[in-house]
């Protein structure tokens, strides 16, 4: 709902109840969507359809996609972060396995074995 060609606004034509209809939408598209516009024109950035963001003036489309990009590379980075923790982990769990003093054992005790009467 950003951008002047996405606002409902009444016309010189219309009449009173016409006017006021157009009114009353765009007050409450203007509240229901006021903390999710940057979702919606990212979302709007990523469907090819609406890829070069039409409805937004050309400093807010740069701001988009210098969002996007942001978001992109933040992504990237914690996934990367996770892949490097998991790799690391897994070097551990083979080094220790090679060290026989690091190895789990089993031990007797703990076992519980019934004999039969």
């Amino acid at each position: 709902m950003a951008g002047r060609h996405a606002q409902i606004k009444p016309c010189e034509d219309d009449s009173t109840l016409v006017a006021e209809v157009k009114r009353v939408m765009a007050s409450d598209l203007s509240t229901r969507y006021k903390g999710t516009r940057d979702a919606l024109n990212i979302a709007s950035a990523l469907d090819p359809r609406f890829k070069e963001l039409p409805y937004l003036e050309k400093e807010d489309r740069e701001q988009v996609y210098a969002k996007l990009v942001l978001e992109a590379q933040q992504s990237y980075f914690h996934r990367y972060q996770q892949w490097e923790m998991r790799r690391k982990v897994r070097e551990a769990q083979a080094q220790s396995c090679q060290d026989p003093r690091k190895r789990p054992q089993l031990q007797m005790s703990r076992l519980h074995v019934r004999r039969r009467p």
